[in-house]
């Protein structure tokens, strides 16, 4: 599943980002649709047969590195998996591109409903018996690809209904340097931020052993958690800032950037208080190892933070290199760290190491940040304790005259 999820990834080359950018920053929508179903069709006819190429040939000449012990209807599924995870990313990006939010959550988490509504059936049917008794590993990855499946046929329904999307075949002048090149950008920063996001527990696996891996994923899981609200924020700042008015790039960083520093700061210090609480609870005590991990990765959550929204800015901003730059410096921190770190702390050291990684990813973007807005960070640091404030005010004062005007009504 690992493996179908980062090759359909990289095969959309970062299109579905440079779609994002160009319908929201060109005046005219509609031709900008038009121009956006080209090259999504484009893809979705081509790569799938790259696709299959790519399988055939690790299974050919890199079967014992890549799908040692592995059965081969798995590795069936996992292309088929590979195939609808780019078709999913196509559709749910379109979306995310029209700022359908409501429609791209559903298409997300519709996977795992259906998912565990049918394990639950199977459970509940077979009288409280283990689902690994009852389903095999093979046919849980059916059941992933059906699922995935039915969220992009809703996905689709929704394109083709609500928001009359039509098929478009002809390619638009400067499509290369408009969707290819940007993509490209994107999708470099997403191959390292995908690298840096998981290289720490295979080098443990690596380098120490399957017990510690289990722990620190458990570490990861959670602290991870607290990721939700600036990857939330990120995604409605890109499409938002490439439409957006000249007064509305001032002020929407400092708006962005200082509310998903706040609510992470907070979840922050809630989980400083009650993860050495909830491990052992949850998880049993023979895992209570992995609280130490858990709380140094929880520093580097807020870099991450930073760094997700001011990527998201600038990719709005036409500049997807600058998330490209950042990542990769955060990954070249990642392994530097970790070699040093992993045989000397053990999982520790690969949650210190993860900490700093992405502060680093944190002060490269905001040095670029700088460099390309010839903005001083002072400006934006102001900005981001004001902005949120007055939006706050603001919403508190047109909620007392709502609740005036109403009783004014009465």
């Amino acid at each position: 599943m690992t493996l179908a999820i980062m090759l359909s990834s990289l095969a959309s080359l970062g299109v579905t980002s440079a779609i994002i950018y160009n319908v929201n920053k060109n005046e005219d929508r509609e031709q900008a649709l038009k121009d956006s179903v080209a090259i999504s069709l484009r893809f979705l006819i081509g790569m799938p047969f790259v696709i299959v190429i790519v399988y055939f040939l690790l299974g050919r000449y890199a079967h014992n590195q890549v799908f040692k012990g592995i059965a081969d209807a798995v590795i069936l599924s996992s292309c088929v998996q590979c195939v609808i995870s780019l078709f999913h990313g196509f559709v749910t990006d379109a979306l995310h591109a029209l700022m359908d939010f409501r429609t791209r959550n559903n298409a997300f988490v519709l996977p795992y409903l259906v998912q565990v509504g049918v394990l639950f059936s199977v459970w509940i049917t077979h009288r409280g018996m283990s689902v690994g008794h009852i389903i095999s590993s093979v046919q849980i990855m059916y059941l992933q690809n059906w699922a995935i499946l039915l969220a992009a046929a809703y996905s689709f329904f929704v394109l083709r209904k609500k928001h009359k999307i039509v098929y478009h075949w002809q390619l638009p002048q400067g499509w290369k340097r408009d969707y290819l090149h940007y993509g490209l950008k994107s999708c470099l920063a997403k191959l390292a931020q995908n690298l840096n996001n998981r290289l720490d527990a295979l080098l443990i696996n690596t380098l120490l052993n399957s017990t510690l891996t289990g722990l620190y994923a458990i570490a990861t899981s959670l602290a991870e958690l607290l990721l939700f609200v600036p990857s939330s924020i990120a995604a409605v700042l890109q499409p938002k800032i490439a439409g957006a008015s000249e007064e509305e790039k001032r002020r929407l960083p400092g708006l962005m950037l200082g509310t998903a520093c706040t609510l992470t700061f907070g979840g922050i210090l809630l989980a400083f208080i009650f993860m050495p609480w909830f491990i052992p609870w949850y998880y049993g005590k023979h895992n209570a190892e992995a609280v130490p991990p858990a709380l140094w990765l929880l520093p580097g959550m807020l870099g991450y933070a930073i760094a997700q929204v001011l990527m998201a800015l600038m990719a709005g901003l036409g500049k997807p290199q600058v998330s490209a730059h950042a990542t990769m410096s955060g990954l070249v921190a990642t392994v530097i760290l970790d070699f040093m770190l992993i045989p000397r702390f053990h999982i520790v050291g690969a949650a210190v190491a993860s900490s700093i990684a992405y502060w680093v990813s944190a002060l490269t973007v905001l040095y670029l940040y700088r460099l390309h807005t010839k903005e001083p960070l002072s400006t934006l640091l102001a900005s981001s304790v004001r902005e949120p404030r007055e939006w706050l005010k603001g919403k508190i004062k047109a909620r007392k005259v709502s609740i005036a005007s109403s009783n004014i009504g009465q």
